[in-house]
């Protein structure tokens, strides 16, 4: 079961992490986010890890798969095979893999919510309309800012409705 990981251990065999009160802290591990100062904490207690700079983190499956690239169930086979879990069951960790995901993907849709509003007013102050951007110009926008080019359709309906709103 998932109460069979110790999240603390399988962190740090990827991560030199610091004890800090009932926490550790280290450097955030994942290659898409590079910091200075330590804002991956790790909290043993709660069986979660989470980088406070970029938002990953989740269950030890979960940070598995995101440091070695891997799906969930891969994820699950390393984490068997590495710490011997004989009784860690997919079938059983499904449910929360969909809650997670679920999260991540709420999560996304707020910061594109916020994101869109800062990018009106934006286009507001230099006499824009996002009527006049070509697709491609938004999904560069959208990456540069850390989206994927597949909410450009949403990004141009939260847009279309906000300036209606107005």
């Amino acid at each position: 079961m998932l109460s069979q990981l110790d999240i603390l251990s399988v962190v740090s065999d990827y991560v030199d992490v610091r004890r800090i009160g009932a926490s550790y802290k280290a450097l955030c591990p994942f290659p898409d986010h590079e910091e200075g100062t330590a804002s991956f904490v790790v909290s043993p207690h709660k069986g979660i890890c989470k980088c406070f700079g970029c938002g990953e983190g989740g269950s030890a499956i979960k940070f598995v798969a995101k440091i070695e690239g891997v799906n969930y169930s891969q994820a699950i086979s390393i984490l068997k095979k590495k710490y011997d879990l004989k009784g860690l069951d997919y079938t059983l960790l499904t449910s929360n893999k969909n809650q997670e995901e679920n999260e991540a993907k709420n999560n996304t849709h707020k910061k594109l919510l916020e994101f869109s509003k800062g990018f009106l007013n934006y286009l507001e102050g230099s006499g824009l309309n996002q009527s006049s951007l070509r697709d491609d110009q938004l999904v560069a926008v959208l990456k540069k800012n850390g989206f994927v080019a597949t909410d450009v359709q949403k990004f141009k309906r939260i847009l279309d409705q906000y300036e209606r709103e107005k």
